[in-house]
C-alpha cells in the first residue's frame, strides 16, 4: 500500500508540472498575439490608403532665361524632400507600446513637387510621403515621423509647360543674338550669329561711339530708340517670342493650382541691345515690351567708354583718355562727362593739339577745351 501511495503522489506531481508548462505556453502565445495586434495597429495607421493630399509645389529652373529664374538644383530629390516638413499629431495613448487598438489614428500626407528643367527640356516630378511625429497627451514623442520621395510620371500638361518654356528660351536667345552688334571702323555691322545686320538702319550712321547715345550732336539716341521699336513690331523672331509667351501662359493655367513663382514671367519679353564699337566703347540698353509698349533704358553700369570706364563712373569723375577722336570731341563739346583742367606745362608734352572746342554760355562767357593726340590715344582738357 505504501508503494502504491508513492506512485499516486508521483503521478499527481507530474500532472502539476504539465499544467505549469501549459500556462507558460499560453502566456507566450498571448504575448505574441498582443504584439502582433500592436504592430497591426501601427501598420494600419500609417498605411498609404489612409494618406491625405498635402501641398503641390513646382519650380521653373533655367540658366538660359537670364535673371528671370534660378538655375536648376544639383539634386532634385533632395530639394523636393527639403520643401516638405514632417507634421505632428497627438494620441490619447500615454504608455507607448502598451497602446493597442485605435489610439494611433493618424494619417500620412502626400506632397508633390514638379521641376520644369528648361535647359535640359525635362519635367521631373516627385511624390513625397510624410509620416507624422506622434506625441502622447504629455507631449512625449511616441513615434518619430519620416519622409521619403519617389519619382513619378508628370502629366502631359506639365510636360507642355517645360516644352513651351524651352521654346521661349530658344526664341529669346535668337532675339538677343540679333541685337548683340559689333560695328567696325568702316561702319560694317554684324550680329552675334556672325551675319551682317541692318536691324538698326538709322542709328548705324549716327551712333559712332557709345557716348553718342548721351549727347545730342548726331541724334543717336532718337534714331536708335526708333529703330528698336520698329524692329520689335516687324521682326518675325520677336513676334514668335511674344506668341510663344502667350501660349505658355495658357498652358500654365491648366497646371494650376501649383505653388509656383511666375512673378518674373513678364521679364521673358525683355532683352538687351549691346553695341560694341571699334574704339572699344560699349553701349548697353535694356528693352522691355509690355502689351506692345516698348521701353528702352540706358544701362549706365553696363555701358563703357573707350577707356573702359562705366558711364556711371565717367559722369561722376570724368575719364583720363579716349580710344577715338570721335569720343574725345564728344566729351570736349558735351556735358555728360566732366572735363578736367589742363595740367601746367602740358603743352610741352609729346601730345599734339588736334581740336579746340569753344563753348559759349548765355552770360557771354566761354569755356575752351582742347583735344590732344599721341599716336592712337586722345586726351581732353579744359582751360581753367
Amino acid at each position: 500500500m505504501i508503494v502504491e501511495n508513492n506512485n499516486s503522489v508521483a503521478r499527481t506531481s507530474t500532472q502539476v508540472v504539465i499544467c505549469k508548462n501549459k500556462d507558460r505556453i499560453f502566456n507566450m502565445e498571448l504575448r505574441l498575439i498582443l504584439t502582433a495586434a500592436f504592430l497591426f495597429t501601427f501598420s494600419f495607421a500609417f498605411d498609404s490608403s489612409a494618406s491625405i493630399l498635402g501641398d503641390e509645389r513646382a519650380e521653373v529652373c533655367s540658366s538660359k532665361l537670364g535673371n528671370a529664374f534660378s538655375p536648376c538644383p544639383q539634386n532634385f530629390k533632395n530639394k523636393a524632400l527639403a520643401a516638405s516638413a514632417i507634421h505632428s499629431e497627438y494620441s490619447s495613448c500615454d504608455h507607448g507600446p502598451t497602446c493597442i487598438g485605435g489610439d494611433f489614428d493618424v494619417q500620412t500626407r502626400r506632397d508633390y513637387f514638379t521641376f520644369f528643367d528648361v535647359d535640359n527640356e525635362q519635367t521631373i516630378k516627385y511624390e513625397i510621403t510624410i509620416s507624422p511625429n506622434v506625441y502622447n497627451s504629455f507631449g512625449s514623442l511616441i513615434l518619430p515621423g519620416s519622409k521619403s520621395a519617389r519619382e513619378i510620371e508628370p502629366s502631359d500638361a506639365e510636360r507642355d509647360v517645360t516644352e513651351e518654356f524651352a521654346n521661349v528660351a530658344r526664341l529669346r536667345n535668337d532675339v538677343q543674338k540679333m541685337y548683340n552688334l559689333s560695328i567696325s571702323s568702316t561702319g560694317t555691322m554684324t550680329n552675334a550669329h556672325g551675319e551682317r545686320s541692318s536691324i538698326v538702319p538709322r542709328s548705324a550712321s549716327t551712333c559712332l561711339t557709345a557716348l553718342d547715345y548721351r549727347e545730342t550732336e548726331r541724334n543717336c539716341a532718337g534714331d536708335l530708340v526708333r529703330d528698336i521699336r520698329e524692329g520689335v513690331q516687324d521682326n518675325a523672331t520677336f513676334f514668335g517670342l511674344i506668341s510663344s509667351l502667350t501660349k505658355l501662359e495658357s498652358v500654365i493655367d491648366i497646371v494650376v493650382p501649383l505653388d509656383i513663382d511666375l512673378t518674373n514671367l513678364n521679364e521673358l519679353a525683355s532683352f538687351n541691345v549691346v553695341m560694341n564699337f571699334a574704339d572699344g566703347s560699349v553701349l548697353a540698353l535694356n528693352v522691355e515690351v509690355d502689351e506692345g509698349a516698348v521701353s528702352v533704358v540706358l544701362n549706365e553700369d553696363a555701358s563703357i567708354t573707350s577707356e573702359g570706364r562705366t558711364f556711371a563712373d565717367a559722369k561722376q569723375t570724368g575719364v583720363s583718355q579716349h580710344g577715338s577722336l570721335i569720343e574725345a570731341k564728344l566729351v570736349a563739346g558735351g556735358s555728360f562727362v566732366p572735363v578736367r583742367c589742363e595740367p601746367a606745362n602740358f603743352k610741352n608734352s609729346s601730345y599734339v593739339a588736334v581740336a579746340v572746342i569753344i563753348i559759349r554760355h548765355p552770360d557771354g562767357s566761354e569755356t575752351v577745351r582742347t583735344v590732344y593726340q599721341k599716336q592712337d590715344t586722345y586726351v581732353t582738357y579744359q582751360s581753367c
